[in-house]
């Protein structure tokens, strides 16, 4: 159920789960209408005939299972991720069922996106074998429109254009002109971090995780539509997906690319009407019930199996979002969150439907490994090349220049003012000398001249530890300089050997298109001649009409 052991081009079953939540305060009077023991759970309503419902799954989880114990579950799906094949993890069930708290969590019980976004950036950071590039999308389906969670400002959703979805051979199914964020680079085993700069900066661990990719998160999770309804104070009206591309090879120029995607999907629950409330949050259940309702008759398609069946994928945005995942290249696992009450058997009942025929899904997937895509590498080295040219611009436009002439501006600062130093120091011996001798000399002018040397001397060491600041700055900005530029000269002499390599395999493959050019000219030119041979040949082979017929 882990996907452990499994091969290039396997068929593999979606992962599924169940996982109960404890009873709240309105359900409490009511009690609990299913019983569980290890992973099945029985239901305690029988039927006129004494028969109760009973259902088996590869793993339930009790309303005592731990957010740890459910990622442990799931989490194999991410590491596949890293691998190379696509994965996609997403939580299903009633509204209140505990699926936003599966996915995302709390500050101090974190779900499966953060502890997957922590996976992630730790084995980027650990991997020095292969380069790295991992960007990061975040959409919101709302009423059936599709925005983007991640513009920049503090723009809503609600102001934002709708997001398309299209499909060709190259992509497959993608979200057109979604904002996709690049948060860690191709340098090998460094995160780009310090150069993405993020303002907001909040602390959803215990342990440090990759800033940046919080930070949008938490400005994404701020635009999500959320509100209260009649059974859950904080509810999702919107189905999310948080999406990482994963992009690695070695650091040889040339080699194979792998890129895979992960996506984590936190869906609205399905409700009933009569509990909806306010006319909106009806027109918005309407929505996510028409959706849900869809994702299940796309699941029961392909658990039916057949060949040539029509699956309606495109009858929903969902769905059409989800295609990958449901029967394509794709390792998924759903946790099926449900609650225990009785008020809600039917609701559970429907739930643990879903998640039966979820696991008779069967997935093709594959290693995406893309043997040396020449062309698309050599467009991506010149937008990274264009990319840290500007980096390089900028930096040295806000630093004012060159390292060396800021350091010897700030030297022959000090310079002048150890002149003044050595100026008031003698002056003093003079004033002390005179002193000795008799001379008259006033203690004003004593005064003046030890607090004039008092403020030469906090003058100094004020310089002295702007010096030192300086040139630790210089230093700091000179090694990023020198990092940016041989990156630069890197993705420059792969983008050389890129075009040579275009270059030779375009000549290669034009040598047979030449000699058939060459042959059907030839044979133009013979077809073009032979009616005239065969003329004249006529002429001189033909008989006298005055000699006698020939047999």
């Amino acid at each position: 159920q882990e996907y452990q052991g499994q091969t290039t081009g396997e068929e593999v079953s979606i992962a599924v789960c169940i996982r109960l939540r404890p009873l709240n305060e309105q359900e409490w009077d009511g009690g609990e209408g299913w019983e569980w023991a290890g992973d099945t759970l029985t239901s305690k309503h029988a039927d006129p005939e004494g028969n109760r419902d009973s259902w088996t799954f590869p793993r339930v989880f009790p309303p005592a299972a731990t957010q740890e114990d459910v990622y442990k579950h799931v989490k194999s799906v991410v590491q596949s991720a890293l691998d190379g094949f696509n994965g996609v993890i997403f939580a299903y069930g009633q509204t209140s069922a505990g699926k936003t708290f599966t996915m995302q969590g709390t500050a101090a019980h974190p779900g499966v996106i953060l502890r997957a976004i922590r996976d992630i950036f730790g084995y980027v950071a650990k991997n020095n074998t292969r380069e790295h590039t991992v960007r990061m999308s975040f959409v919101e389906l709302y009423n059936e429109e599709l925005f983007d969670l991640l513009i920049p400002g503090n723009e809503s959703s609600k102001g934002g254009s709708s997001l398309q979805v299209r499909e060709n051979a190259e992509q497959g199914v993608y979200v057109e002109g979604v904002r996709e964020e690049v948060i860690a680079g191709h340098q090998t085993g460094v995160l780009l971090q310090d150069l993405r700069q993020v303002l907001v900066q909040i602390n959803l661990w215990p342990e440090p995780i990759h800033p940046a990719a919080t930070a949008l998160l938490a400005h994404g999770l701020q635009k999500r539509h959320i509100a209260a309804t009649q059974l859950n104070r904080c509810s999702s009206r919107s189905h999310t997906i948080l999406r990482f591309v994963l992009e690695s090879r070695s650091p040889t120029a040339g080699s194979a690319v792998r890129c895979s995607t992960l996506a984590l999907v936190d869906l609205a629950g399905s409700e009933r009407a009569k509990r909806l409330g306010t006319r909106m949050r009806f027109t918005e259940g309407c929505y996510i019930n028409k959706s849900l309702l869809t994702l299940g008759i796309v699941i029961r398609k392909l658990a039916e199996g057949g060949s040539g069946a029509h699956v309606p994928y495109r009858d929903a945005r969902l769905t059409r979002l989800l295609q990958p995942a449901l029967g394509g290249n794709a390792k998924a696992a759903v946790v099926c969150c449900a609650t225990p009450a009785a008020e809600y058997r039917d609701h559970t009942q429907a739930t643990l439907k879903f998640a039966q025929r979820c696991t008779l899904v069967k997935n093709h997937v594959v290693v995406n490994e893309l043997a040396v895509p020449k062309a698309a590498m050599l467009r991506q080295y010149q937008e990274e090349n264009v990319d840290l040219r500007a980096q390089l611009a900028t930096l040295l436009m806000r630093t004012g220049g060159t390292s060396a002439t800021t350091e010897a501006e700030l030297k022959a600062t000090v310079l002048q003012l150890e002149k003044e130093k050595a100026s008031l120091v003698s002056q003093n011996e003079l004033l002390a000398s005179n002193a000795g001798e008799g001379g008259r000399v006033s203690s004003e002018d004593i005064a003046a001249v030890k607090a004039r040397e008092a403020a030469l001397r906090s003058s100094m060491h004020q310089v002295q530890e702007q010096v030192s600041a300086a040139l630790e700055q210089l230093a700091l900005r000179d090694n990023e300089i020198a990092r940016l530029a041989n990156a630069v000269a890197r993705y420059q002499e792969w983008e050389g050997q890129l075009e040579g390599v275009l270059r030779a395999a375009v000549t290669e493959a034009m040598k047979p298109k030449d000699a058939e050019i060459v042959r059907l000219r030839r044979a133009l030119e013979a077809a073009a001649a032979g009616p005239m041979v065969r003329s004249a040949d006529t002429e001189r082979a033909a008989p006298d009409a005055d000699s006698a017929p020939q047999e």
